[in-house]
């Protein structure tokens, strides 16, 4: 987020601390039966500020948005598909969109992402639910869906 608009990476700091949502992911990447969840979940554009209920589908590297047909039994439509290879993983949402709702929320931020505009004032696309696993199964697939197996630091980095 550094390179980010000014007014866009102002509020925004870096913690450090313990956590064990990487141990988490990771035990969920070797451990989970599949890796490509399908649910509905609240989702919101880049371009909507209130957050509605889609079904999402993750397959391969791609994230695909439904919604549900007008018309009972009919299925659902494709709303929107995302590139995962294209896109940066944030748990959290920025605060001005309205989260308030959901225990757990998870943006998308496309790497070319420099400066909000009119037609897209929000950083990123927004997913959220409510159970703890349903996040931690969600976060591991985007994660395996990008890097496979190899999404832990390498030894070389610990002294």
């Amino acid at each position: 987020w550094t390179y980010w608009d000014e007014s866009d990476r102002k509020n925004n700091y870096l913690t450090l601390k313990p956590t064990t949502t990487l141990n988490d992911v990771y035990r969920t990447i070797q451990k989970a039966p599949v890796l490509t969840p399908t649910m509905e979940l609240k989702f919101a554009e880049r371009k909507t500020k209130s957050l509605r209920n889609y079904q999402l589908q993750l397959i391969g590297r791609g994230l695909v948005v439904l919604k549900k047909m007008e018309k009972k039994d009919k299925g659902f439509e494709e709303v929107l598909k995302i590139d995962l290879a294209q896109m940066t993983a944030y748990i959290g949402c920025e605060p001005k969109r309205d989260c308030s709702s959901l225990r757990w929320a998870i943006t998308l931020v496309d790497h070319g992402f420099k400066k909000r505009t009119r037609d897209s004032p929000f950083i990123g696309h927004v997913f959220g639910g409510f159970d703890f696993a349903s996040q931690i199964l969600w976060y591991s697939s985007i994660l395996y869906s990008q890097y496979k197996d190899d999404i832990l630091p390498s030894g070389d980095l610990f002294f």
